[in-house]
């Protein structure tokens, strides 16, 4: 049904590996030098990566991918358009669409994303946007895939502005062997705070660092595991430990499930989720329950793709 560095056979091996020691260094050295500390947590993340609890950063790919490591949107040959809902603790409600396109220019994906967040509590009448750009692009065609990400937060309460400010991704995908896969990725690495007052507030941003490993393939069973650290405006550092799987049955039925454990506020994190998806079109939905914190997170995405 598609094709992708997840699942492609190498038809790069004559490249050195040196290579990709040299392009996942760049990016590594790149993410560390920005790592830190920055502001609170973005809220919207995807359907499929809430599904298998954040596990994301080394089987990140199509629209997913937008909020987690942004070479994932480069590792599938697709053509996708999505719009997603989302429920959050305290009446909080994100609507957003997304699309990505690597169909048109296969050596240079893109994808672009939009999300409006607010409050049904009248009197918190907070809103807020979050808008996402990202380019992707297989170095080593079927081998390793390195991207870049912007994104722009406005976020009101009232009359007041909250936040407004840029910030940026960065993240490699790398295929070590058939069904392998090793990812990087740095999360929010310009204070988006920067031009704000200086009680800019901890709502959007983290800025954060992590890898991970994944085993198997989006088209039939996937294992993945994610280290991450979160950068908090204290100087506290939230390591966060995340493992999630997905099968795809008889190529219709998909169905996720992950655990993540946050050390900070020693907090377990439970998520689960399945879609149905056919050649052209497919839903999702991905719960996440925080026990320590008594919050349940719902996403529901409809998806509209087409696969080479």
């Amino acid at each position: 049904m598609q094709t992708n560095v997840h699942a492609a056979q190498g038809r790069a091996a004559g490249t050195t590996p040196l290579l990709f020691g040299l392009s996942i260094g760049a990016v590594a050295a790149l993410i560390l030098l920005a790592a830190s500390p920055a502001l609170g947590q973005g809220r919207f993340e995807g359907a499929r990566p809430m599904g298998m609890a954040s596990a994301f950063t080394a089987s990140a790919s199509g629209n997913g991918a937008l909020y987690h490591n942004p070479a994932g949107v480069g590792t599938i040959f697709m053509y996708s358009v999505e719009g997603s809902y989302q429920l959050s603790p305290d009446g909080f409600n994100t609507l957003n669409a997304s699309i990505v396109d690597s169909k048109l220019n296969p050596k240079l994906a893109a994808g672009a994303a939009y999300s409006y967040e607010f409050n049904s509590d009248e009197d918190n009448n907070f809103t807020g946007h979050d808008a996402r750009v990202a380019l992707a692009s297989p170095v080593v065609p079927e081998r390793l895939v390195l991207g870049v990400g912007g994104r722009y937060l406005s976020f009101t309460q009232g009359k007041e502005d909250l936040l407004s400010g840029f910030t940026l991704d960065v993240g490699a995908t790398l295929r070590i062997a058939d069904g392998f896969f090793m990812g990087v990725s740095g999360n929010n690495l310009i204070d988006p705070c920067q031009g704000n007052d200086a009680d800019c507030p901890a709502v959007a941003a983290p800025r954060s660092v992590g890898g991970g490993l994944a085993f198997g393939s989006s088209i039939g069973f996937l294992i993945s595991a994610d280290v991450r650290a979160d950068f908090s405006p204290d100087d506290d550092v939230r390591m966060i430990y995340a493992g999630g799987a997905e099968i795809l049955l008889a190529q219709v039925l998909a169905l996720r499930a992950g655990y993540q454990y946050r050390d900070l506020e020693k907090e377990n994190v439970l998520g689960v989720g399945g879609g149905i998806k056919t050649d052209a079109v497919g839903i999702d939905v991905g719960y996440q329950r925080r026990f320590e914190a008594k919050e349940d997170i719902l996403n529901i995405a409809l998806q509209l793709y087409f696969f080479l």
